[in-house]
């Protein structure tokens, strides 16, 4: 059985790897079809300068800075201080810190963490890593 200590873990060890990772073809790749698959969740882009978005599990913040870039505010949320500190120089080298907020804690705690209706939509990194090769329609959800 697997613990959330050693995946914790897992995430503060390998973080530049997986930075790394995607600077390669394949991680741009499946960048690219991750957000692609988000762009068809999004409303025109004259209805996104208002939403606000939250980012679960943001890894290294490049799909924050893609939003950011579509006038959507972001909320990253992490358990892993070494991946916020990488998405941190994403945002900065992209001058979009004035549209990201960077928050450390645990997903499962999110009724603690933000008030119900904070977010118009969630994304789920993992989940959106998944279903970019499947185009299945849970990358990215409404907030209810």
């Amino acid at each position: 059985m697997k613990t959330g200590v050693k995946s914790e873990s897992r995430f503060e060890n390998d973080a530049s790897r997986y930075a790394a990772y995607l600077e390669t073809p394949e991680g741009r790749l499946r960048a690219d079809l991750a957000f692609a698959n988000l762009q068809e969740f999004l409303p025109a882009s004259a209805g996104v300068n208002s939403m606000r978005a939250l980012d679960l599990g943001c890894g290294t913040g490049a799909a924050a800075v893609r939003l950011a870039r579509l006038g959507i505010h972001v909320t990253l949320l992490d358990s892993s201080a070494t991946m916020l500190a990488l998405a941190e120089r994403t945002i900065e080298e992209a001058g979009a810190s004035d549209k990201i907020k960077v928050r450390r804690g645990d997903a499962a705690q999110l009724a603690d963490l933000f008030q119900t209706g904070s977010f118009d939509i969630s994304l789920f990194a993992i989940t959106s890593w998944s279903m970019s090769m499947t185009r299945a329609p849970c990358c990215a959800a409404p907030c209810v």
